[in-house]
């Protein structure tokens, strides 16, 4: 494949997953019976994606009728990312590449285990091991991009930055777990470690189109 070609197709896989989640994932809120504002704020992603009739933290989702296309999501963004960074990622890390390929295989391996561990489906722990998996060693992974990657200096600070605002989003979703004070706030941290992953996807797919 052309280097040309190979490059903005990478760069349109990158933004299409991204774009293809978010739709999905505002799809399927609108059309759950809580308010957009409540979904988004209070409801993580783990409780709108559970099968319906499922509880996981106390909630059951009697509310989330289309609950499998967010599961679709997640294995999509998975396995795009994984594809995406052995297309053209893989080459630009010139450092530290005995943290990248586990880390960006971790990341990846661990969107596609959101879709397919749903959190009330099945055993907590392997909904758990995929939260982390995904959020955390891929917020980690942007931190090493910000530290590593061959691209110009907005856009390796721009994934640190993203790096850091998702590695402290995803420590306050983890004490909020604890604190039943602060669970209200869970879906909204949640949503935030994805979020810096999903930005970077699409922020990565436009510096590789306009190259």
């Amino acid at each position: 494949m052309n280097k040309k070609i190979k490059r903005k197709t990478t760069g349109i896989l990158f933004i299409l997953s991204s774009l293809i989640y978010l739709l999905i994932e505002y799809s399927v809120i609108k059309n759950t019976s809580l308010n957009i504002y409540e979904a988004y704020i209070n409801y993580s992603v783990s409780h709108i994606a559970m099968p319906l009739n499922q509880t996981y933290l106390g909630i059951t989702n009697n509310f989330s009728p289309q609950y499998m296309l967010l599961n679709i999501a997640f294995i999509i963004l998975g396995i795009i990312f994984i594809i995406s960074c052995i297309l053209e990622i893989n080459k630009r890390i010139n450092s530290n590449k005995i943290l990248y390929y586990p880390l960006m295989i971790i990341t990846g391996v661990g969107f596609i285990f959101l879709g397919i561990f749903s959190a009330g489906q099945t055993s907590i722990n392997n909904h758990q091991l995929a939260i982390f998996m995904s959020l955390l060693c891929g917020n980690i992974f942007l931190i090493l991009m910000g530290k590593t990657i061959n691209t110009n200096k907005i856009h390796r600070n721009t994934s640190l930055i993203l790096g850091i605002i998702g590695t402290i989003s995803f420590i306050i979703l983890t004490y909020s777990l604890i604190n039943k004070d602060m669970i209200i706030y869970m879906g909204l941290f949640e949503r935030i470690s994805i979020y810096t992953i999903v930005i970077w996807n699409i922020i990565t797919g436009t510096y590789l189109l306009k190259q």
